[in-house]
């Protein structure tokens, strides 16, 4: 927990032991413990700088950043790989981070990564990625009329992962 991790998991004997709703119950009390102080934590770019993207983490850090100093209602990530919300999730954000694709198997990793609510871009879909991850984030209740919202992505091109814009926009 302490590193960061987005999900637990119980193994072996712990799985199938004599007191399971207990076991769920132990780990899930220190998972909410260790995340009661996030800050604490060594920054998440420190770690893997050295073998990703640094440009990519540097606007991870600068969108969480940002959305916390005004306060947005949430983090709109539209992505190809999960990159983009892996990154920003890292920081752990006081809002919500919306994970956008249109790839059913990159929103169903996207469901075990912290903080982050898969969004499944539909096929009749508006081209304008912007307008349309303010669309689906209203729709799903994260975002209401007036509210302040972070958009991070990549620049169009073929390489995924290659986050390295951000946007504040008011819904």
């Amino acid at each position: 927990m302490l590193d960061g991790t987005d999900a637990l998991m119980l193994s072996e004997e712990t799985a199938v032991g004599l007191f399971p709703c207990e076991t769920v119950r132990m780990m899930s009390e220190v998972a909410e413990s260790a995340e009661g102080s996030p800050r604490e934590h060594g920054h998440p770019e420190a770690i893997t700088a050295a073998i990703t993207d640094r440009v990519a983490w540097a606007v991870a850090h600068a969108a969480v950043q940002a959305a916390e100093d005004l306060k947005v209602a949430a983090i709109l990530c539209p992505t190809r790989s999960g990159l983009t919300a892996h990154r920003v999730a890292a920081f752990r954000p006081k809002m919500p981070i919306a994970g956008i694709s249109t790839s059913p198997q990159v929103l169903g990793g996207l469901c075990l990564v912290w903080g982050v609510q898969p969004l499944l871009v539909p096929d009749n879909a508006d081209a304008d990625q912007l307008r349309q991850a303010i669309a689906l984030a209203r729709a799903a209740g994260l975002v209401r009329d007036g509210d302040l919202v972070a958009v991070v992505f990549g620049s169009t091109g073929p390489r995924a992962g290659s986050t390295d814009s951000v946007r504040i926009v008011r819904v």
